[in-house]
C-alpha cells in the first residue's frame, strides 16, 4: 500500500479496514484494491458496501482548441499505436469503446444546505447519487427503493504531476432510510460505524460538516478509449489503460443554471505498481505536451460547481 498510495490516502484506507470487523481485502476486474463489507441494508440485495483505491491522471484544456485536437489524434490511431516512438513505454495500441448513444449517467450531487457554496465541494468531498445508470455499470439495483450512492474523498497529487490518488466508497441505499441517514450524520455526526460517511468523518477527524442535500444535477456523456498491449504471434492484447473524455453538463438545484465542461481521465486497467504509475504518467505528460493539456486535479464536483459560478467567494 505504502509504495502506491500517499501518506493520507493509505491512512484512511486502514483506520476503514481495522474499523469494519467484516471488511474484506479484494481487487476488482479493473485491478482496483477493494474493501468490501456486508451491504447497509440486506434486503436490497448482496451487493456488498465497497472501498476503493483509484488511480487517474485528470486533465483539461488550457486551450478551446486542446480536446478537438486529441479526439481527432485518437480517432486517426484507431488500431495504432498510441506514440511512434518504438519504445517499451510506447507499445500501446489505441481501440475505441463502442458505447450506445446518449448520456453515460446522470447524477445529483449534494452540499451541504443543498447550496453548492456550501462548503462540502470545494472542499473536494462528493457525495453523489446516481439516478440514472448504464447497462454496463456494476453499481445499480431491481430493488424499486433502492438507489447507487457515492462517496468520494478528496484526492491526494503525485508531487507535480497530473496523477491522483483516492478514495471512493459505492453502496446501495434505500431512497427514503438512506436520505434520513445521511441527513442525521452530515448534521449530528451520529449513526451507524458501518455508514461509509462515518468512517469517512472519523478517519478523517472531520467534524459534521452540516446537512446534506442535492444541490447539482450532473449528466456526463463519454468518449471511451481502451489502450492495450499486444504480445505472443497470435496477437493477443490485454488492457493496460482507459482513456475517457467526458463531456459534462450541470444544473444548479438552486438557481436553475446550467453549465458545461470537459476533462480527460486516463486510468490504469490492472494493478496498479510503481511501473504502472510511472507508464501512466509518461501518457499522461506526452500527451499534455502535445495537446495543450493541464493537471486538472480537483473533482468533477468541483470544476462543475465553478463552472456554474457558484463556489464561496465566486
Amino acid at each position: 500500500m505504502e509504495e502506491i498510495a500517499p501518506k493520507a490516502v493509505a491512512e484512511a484506507w486502514n483506520y476503514a479496514r481495522s474499523s469494519v470487523s467484516d471488511a474484506v481485502e479484494k481487487h476488482d476486474r479493473r485491478g482496483f484494491r477493494l474493501l468490501q463489507w456486508a451491504p447497509l441494508r440486506v434486503e436490497l440485495g448482496s451487493k456488498p458496501t465497497e472501498l476503493s483505491l483509484e488511480h487517474e491522471a485528470r486533465l483539461r484544456s488550457r486551450a478551446h482548441d486542446s480536446i478537438p485536437a486529441l479526439q481527432k489524434f485518437l480517432a486517426a490511431r484507431e488500431g495504432q499505436r498510441l506514440f511512434d516512438v518504438r519504445s517499451e513505454d510506447d507499445d500501446l495500441v489505441v481501440r475505441r469503446v463502442e458505447r450506445k448513444p446518449g448520456s453515460q449517467s446522470v447524477d445529483r450531487y449534494w452540499d451541504v444546505d443543498g447550496a453548492l457554496s456550501g462548503g462540502w465541494i470545494n472542499r473536494m468531498f462528493t457525495f453523489r447519487e446516481r439516478m440514472k445508470t448504464s447497462s454496463f455499470m456494476t453499481w445499480s439495483s431491481d430493488a424499486a427503493d433502492a438507489r447507487a450512492h457515492n462517496l468520494e474523498l478528496p484526492p491526494t497529487a503525485y508531487g507535480n504531476t497530473s496523477i491522483v490518488a483516492r478514495l471512493e466508497f459505492n453502496w446501495l441505499d434505500s431512497l427514503q432510510l438512506g436520505s434520513q441517514d445521511v441527513d442525521r450524520l452530515s448534521a449530528t455526526g451520529q449513526g451507524s460505524s458501518r455508514h461509509p460517511l462515518m468512517i469517512a468523518m472519523r478517519a478523517l477527524a472531520l467534524q459534521p460538516p452540516g446537512k446534506l442535500e442535492p444541490a447539482m444535477e450532473h449528466t456526463t456523456f463519454r468518449e471511451k478509449y481502451s489502450l492495450r498491449t499486444i504480445s505472443g504471434p497470435g496477437g493477443n492484447e490485454q488492457e493496460l489503460f482507459q482513456l475517457n473524455i467526458d463531456h459534462m453538463t450541470v444544473q444548479s438545484l438552486r438557481s436553475g443554471h446550467f453549465a458545461q465542461h470537459r476533462d480527460v481521465d486516463i486510468a490504469p486497467s490492472v494493478l496498479v505498481d510503481s511501473q504502472i504509475l510511472s507508464r501512466l504518467t509518461h501518457i499522461a505528460t506526452t500527451l499534455s505536451d502535445r495537446f495543450g493539456l493541464e493537471p486538472a486535479l480537483a473533482t468533477k464536483a468541483w470544476w462543475g460547481a465553478a463552472a456554474l459560478g457558484e463556489l464561496p467567494g465566486q
